[in-house]
């Protein structure tokens, strides 16, 4: 996979369409019309999920999670949407029976959620389907990530994301970027947690190639616990805007 823009800005519905494949539709034609590069969803099997996570902040969140499990069908729609709006889809994995799904979607790349980072089996999966890896490095430490870089994708097209795995993070950390990218020698993006729209425009500033930010058709809604902290269509639209002018007098100077 080649990042055609740099940055290369995935707008993230995660669950904010609540459970309704027409939210979810509509969000990719938001992600589009607002200049993203691709958008991005949550593949999970909620049992898959839980499994051995009482107390974390999925299980407390079960039922939400139950309600805004997609189908493969609903993926299959979503990809077609993506496909005639041409924009990339993409979906973060957190369970065996999920990647295998979204790979069968001829998808571009995956998005390695954090409670898998060292599932080494499914990282086996993801390797053999020789797909461009989104890897947040939040969970792991740097010996995970050698052993994932140096052992098991070899030579497979990755990227690191910087995250803080808060909800909303408070800190950025965005010094971070250009520390793994002297650390890894690869191409290095963050995935946004914080309010408003300054944070990811600075880290593009900083060096990121790629913007994750999630975003949401409106902070009133409920169900999905990401909603009120998400940016709304309208700031999605100017931050993209904001990255790309930004870059661009940067590459004039």
């Amino acid at each position: 996979m080649q990042l055609l823009q740099n940055p290369y800005i995935i707008a993230e519905a995660g669950c904010n369409h609540n459970g309704s494949l027409k939210m979810a539709l509509d969000m990719v034609d938001i992600a589009k019309h607002c200049g993203a590069d691709a958008v991005k969803f949550q593949a999970y099997k909620t049992g898959a999920l839980l499994k051995k996570r009482k107390g974390s902040r999925w299980y407390q969140n079960r039922r939400v999670l139950k309600k805004c499990e997609l189908t493969l069908d609903d993926f299959k729609q979503l990809k077609a949407r993506c496909d005639k709006k041409k924009i990339e889809f993409l979906a973060s994995v957190f369970d065996m029976q999920s990647l295998k799904e979204i790979i069968s979607l001829g998808v571009p790349a995956l998005k390695w959620a954090s409670p898998i980072i060292k599932d080494y089996e499914m990282l086996d999966i993801a390797k053999e389907s020789g797909l461009f890896l989104f890897f947040n490095e939040t969970a792991a430490t740097e010996k995970d990530i050698e052993k994932i870089i140096n052992e098991i994708l070899l030579n497979n097209d990755f990227a690191l994301l910087h995250c803080v795995s808060e909800y909303p993070a408070k800190n950025a950390r965005l010094d971070r970027i250009a520390y793994l990218k002297d650390r890894f020698q690869c191409q290095v993006g963050y995935s946004d947690h914080t309010e408003g729209i300054e944070v990811a425009v600075m880290a593009a500033d900083m060096g990121a190639e790629i913007i994750e930010k999630h975003f949401t058709i409106s902070r009133q809604l409920n169900t999905s616990p990401d909603h009120w902290w998400s940016i709304e269509p309208k700031e999605l639209k100017e931050m993209i805007g904001q990255v790309r002018i930004r870059k661009a007098r940067r590459e004039m100077i």
